[in-house]
């Protein structure tokens, strides 16, 4: 029978895609209001969004229990009961929606989110989200099947495929998702934004790597643990960078932009994936995605490393000072002749030094050194 001659299944279909297109809608608006009401605490959007990711994984685990328990066996399944479960839910949201208060304090202008894109920058930023979405796409499609094949080449006759794919989902969830949205806010604080993408784009070149020279199955199940990078650590990092990008008063428009640049790779992923499985089997397309990933990675954090390199030549250059000048601060150094210069604290706690006919920068940790 072709399931495309059947008009139920084009039902669902619609209503699949309209339910992924609200989805995506919703998390943008939630993001949003999410770093609103975070304020200045916004690194702290990670413990948050952990409660996502425990409620994925225990309404999973809850609804396929009372599936079974309501159904008549594997050849009377009962999956209404799973709607009337979502319903509820969804009534429990709305409801507690409309006790959140997300007026802003005072207006803000709204600014041009066409203009944010002019910027090299963040069009990186977002060559970065396509790339790690190409990524998601091709392992959330194809991750299964490699275990299928692996197992098979492994044991013939391995009878505990059902359970590995079960407990790749939840230690994938449970052991690196969750712990990683906790850990989030100190990581993205330690390293910044830009470089915790480059954190996330290691993980994905050695999550492929490995997956593409496994021979036992169970092996799985310790590479999954870098999910905590790959999703629990990117997500926060992601949405929180582009509530600094965006500019005012278009903090859902920017999110939205985000998260469809990131389904638009998941979905190029799915497809370059499927291409490859095919011409070239699993394991080898699964090297050829870690090592575009690595060779992006090199590219992405050698880039931002000039850009930064560079910005902070030019501010050494424009000698903008940052506290007031007194008297006391001008001092002659000694062995200079005919220069003053002025002591001040330096932008990142970096010193700059400007010369009047010529520039050099200097790293002291402590002042900002200006020749006049």
């Amino acid at each position: 029978m072709d399931v495309l001659q059947e008009n139920m299944f084009w039902v669902f279909l619609a209503l699949l895609l309209t339910y992924d297109a609200s989805l995506s809608i919703s998390q943008s608006l939630c993001d949003a209001g999410a770093f609103k009401l975070l304020g200045d605490k916004k690194h702290k959007y990670g413990n948050q969004r952990l409660f996502g990711s425990i409620g994925w994984g225990v309404m999973a685990m809850a609804n396929g229990f009372i599936i079974d328990y309501f159904s008549g066996g594997i050849d009377d399944i009962n999956y209404s009961i799973g709607f009337y479960m979502t319903m509820a839910v969804w009534l429990f949201c709305f409801i507690s929606g409309t006790k959140i208060n997300f007026c802003m304090e005072e207006k803000e202008e709204a600014g041009s989110v066409l203009g944010v894109l002019k910027s090299f920058k963040v069009l990186l930023f977002m060559a970065c989200i396509l790339v790690i979405g190409m990524s998601l796409g091709c392992i959330a499609t194809f991750l299964l099947i490699l275990m299928e094949d692996v197992a098979e080449v492994w044991d013939p006759k391995f009878d505990d495929l059902s359970l590995l794919q079960g407990l790749s989902t939840f230690i994938g969830c449970v052991v690196g998702e969750a712990p990683g949205m906790f850990f989030s806010g100190k990581v993205i604080n330690r390293l910044g934004h830009i470089y915790t993408f480059s954190l996330v784009l290691l993980a994905f070149t050695v999550r492929f790597i490995s997956y593409a020279y496994v021979t036992n199955p169970w092996y799985f199940l310790i590479i999954e643990i870098l999910h905590g990078i790959c999703f629990g650590i990117l997500f926060p990092n992601m949405t929180a960078y582009a509530s600094v990008l965006a500019p005012p008063g278009r903090y859902a428009t920017m999110q939205g932009l985000v998260k469809g640049i990131l389904d638009i790779g998941t979905s190029l992923g799915s497809v370059i994936g499927g291409a490859g499985f095919k011409i070239y089997g699993g394991s080898r397309m699964c090297l050829y995605f870690g090592l575009a990933n690595a060779i992006f990675m090199i590219f992405y954090t050698f880039t931002q490393f000039m850009m930064e390199k560079k910005s902070h030549i030019n501010l050494a250059k424009k000698n903008i000072a940052t506290v007031p000048v007194a008297s006391s601060n001008i001092v002659q150094l000694k062995g200079i002749e005919n220069h003053k210069y002025i002591l001040q604290e330096g932008l990142h706690n970096r010193a700059y030094v400007k010369e009047t006919e010529d520039e050099t920068i200097i790293n002291n940790n402590r002042k900002k050194i200006t020749f006049f």
